[in-house]
């Protein structure tokens, strides 16, 4: 899980909001809330002729926490990033920033850059044009996107909750959490079905006690063509983020993401998890293994891609992956 450094805790903090302000934020709020962020993150200030301070890396998401069924056709999401500019020419900003969003009441993962993007403009790619000067690739960017969870997760019925995280490639966020309220009588939507016999899950007694919680993936770097591909998982989560399905199933999904490409292949699948623990401490521990190629929906581009594997709302690091 994502450990948070002193300047992306501060963006956090200036990215709260009122829930009210979220729904009712304009172009006057973004541009007044970018300079309160560019000041607030600024180093310390370097006298003449000292190294100047590295900038820190900073991506962070804020939405509101609870959505009434009436607010729910669009739902503004801010992410905040700090960056230099050797960063922003490698991996251009715009063009990179994906959200993920999974709703932990039926385990329906999506991703999508959550805009409604006129796709007739020509888009910025990542290593355009001349490699920037020394100077250049020290500067300090800070940027700020408003998006919509609607147009990543499509509608949204609720009782829900959706767990939403930011990439800017091999970058991710902290995890909001968002709670969105159902029309008058409505049930909660039914869970979304998944392969449950794809993955080999191994007892859950065999992870270590000292493991970290999160989700830890391992894979190897590349697989040859027609190859299978081998992604062994650790998912030791608090049980609100697990999302579990009937069954005590965890739904998973592994998303590979390619730098300046919007679409992200996927395999989804479910595996049988192991809750353990009293109260607030409960946990859900599944430990397992799948070939990434027989899962996935679809056939498997070849490419250079980062795989990311999310288990309930919880993220795993990014692991590149080289399918050929």
């Amino acid at each position: 899980m994502a450990t948070l450094n002193d300047a992306q805790a501060l963006a956090l903090q200036l990215l709260r909001q009122p829930d009210t302000a979220f729904h009712a934020m304009g172009p006057a709020d973004r541009q007044a809330l970018h300079t309160r962020l560019s000041s607030g993150l600024a180093p310390p200030f370097a006298p003449p002729g000292s190294p100047a301070a590295a900038v820190p890396s900073v991506l962070a998401l804020s939405g509101p926490a609870k959505v009434a069924a009436e607010q729910a056709e669009k739902v503004s999401l801010l992410v905040a990033a700090q960056y230099n500019g050797r960063r922003g020419w490698e991996v251009n900003w715009g063009q990179n920033l994906l959200l993920v969003a999974t709703n932990l009441t039926t385990g329906e993962v999506t991703a999508g850059n959550g805009k409604h993007r006129d796709r007739s403009r020509p888009q910025d790619l990542s290593r355009q044009g001349a490699e920037p000067s020394a100077r250049e690739q020290a500067s300090r960017l800070v940027a700020l996107e408003q998006r919509d969870l609607a147009a990543v997760a499509g509608q949204l019925r609720g009782p829900a909750r959706y767990a939403v995280t930011a990439l800017y490639y091999d970058w991710h966020s902290n995890t909001a959490l968002v709670d969105v309220a159902g029309a008058p009588g409505a049930n909660a939507p039914a869970p979304v079905a998944r392969n449950a016999t794809v993955a080999r899950v191994a007892p859950a007694a065999t992870i270590k006690p000292d493991t970290p919680v999160g989700v830890a993936v391992s894979a190897p770097s590349q697989a040859a063509p027609g190859a299978a591909l081998p992604v062994r998982v650790i998912a030791k989560l608090p049980l609100g983020a697990a999302g579990l399905q009937p069954g005590n199933l965890l739904p998973v999904t592994a998303l590979l993401v390619q730098r300046d490409r919007v679409e992200t292949p996927r395999a989804d699948l479910a595996v049988a998890a192991t809750v353990v623990g009293e109260g607030a401490q409960r946990q859900a521990l599944a430990l397992f293994e799948f070939d990434l190629r027989a899962a996935a929906e679809d056939p498997l581009p070849p490419g250079d891609y980062l795989l990311y594997v999310v288990a309930g709302g919880v993220l795993s690091n990014p692991r590149p992956v080289s399918l050929r």
